[in-house]
């Protein structure tokens, strides 16, 4: 929306924008409250990142703008304009952690850049708002216990944050959602955090690492089945259900790749004498 006349615009590559405008006589637009622009000078910024970084073109096939009911005489446009702008939690972000979160245009460069949505789909773990974005987003409005999980749908790479066009830190800010719900609120399960230390003590020393992994090697070789994948009774198993229920699970290997690239070295010596 643009303040300065009253100005609503809708940027469309199907047409639908077009006919959702000028057929209903009633015509109800809904933004949020960092949707609004000053003047017609900040609308031509917005438009020229918005295009581009959505889908790398210049302009879009639609761009409509709206400013009141129709006037007499035009043959399209409501009889009567409703603009309701929504707040929504917008406003607790003002001034905290997250408030570079409300310059987001909505673009999508983060979600197709990004290695987990580009594959699943911006919608695919149930945030209305897709992608990157929608992950550090959806939490603010609906909280933790809603969608604690989002921001752990992540591999914190940071491609989100080097394409998005108003350089917001997508990946910066996923990772204080991991440590506010983690550290601060503790809102993750103590089963989850007792594994996770465990695992951190594990994987910070070698020679635990070594031990545990043959031991799990040794472990799911003998409970795996003909596939050599895991058992179905493996489903049962907390925190380890999340992948077995979905997909065929592998065992691991009694050589790991650091086993492999010793041997490798230690040819190379025998090679050379």
């Amino acid at each position: 929306a643009v303040a300065e006349s009253g100005t609503c615009t809708i940027v469309s590559n199907e047409g639908n924008g077009r006919m959702a405008s000028s057929i209903p006589k009633t015509q109800l637009i809904f933004l949020g409250t960092e949707r609004i622009v000053p003047d017609f000078k900040a609308l031509d910024v917005m438009m020229e990142m918005l295009n581009r970084s959505a889908v790398g073109a210049k302009i879009s096939n639609y761009f409509s703008m709206m400013t009141g009911p129709g006037r007499a005489g035009e043959a399209d446009g409501p009889e009567e304009t409703h603009i309701i702008i929504i707040d929504n939690g917008r406003s607790g972000i003002l001034g905290g952690t997250f408030q570079e979160m409300l310059r987001c245009i909505r673009c999508g460069a983060c979600m197709n850049i990004c290695p987990v949505y580009r594959h699943v789909s911006g919608h695919g773990y149930g945030s209305v708002y897709p992608g990157p974005m929608g992950a550090v987003l959806t939490p603010l409005f609906k909280g933790y216990e809603v969608a604690g999980d989002l921001p752990y749908a992540s591999t914190l790479c940071g491609a989100c944050t080097e394409n998005c066009p108003v350089a917001i830190p997508l990946h910066e800010l996923l990772m204080e959602h991991r440590h506010i719900m983690a550290d601060i609120e503790k809102t993750r399960p103590k089963a989850e955090e007792a594994i996770f230390t465990a695992a951190a003590k594990m994987f910070g020393n070698s020679t635990l690492f070594d031990l545990g992994t043959k031991a799990g090697a040794i472990g799911m070789n003998l409970i795996s089945n003909k596939e050599g994948n895991m058992p179905t009774w493996t489903q049962a198993i907390p925190v380890m259900n999340g992948w077995t229920k979905s997909k065929e699970m592998g065992t691991l290997k009694f050589k790991k790749f650091r086993d492999l690239y010793a041997e490798h070295e230690k040819n190379k010596k025998k090679e050379k004498k």
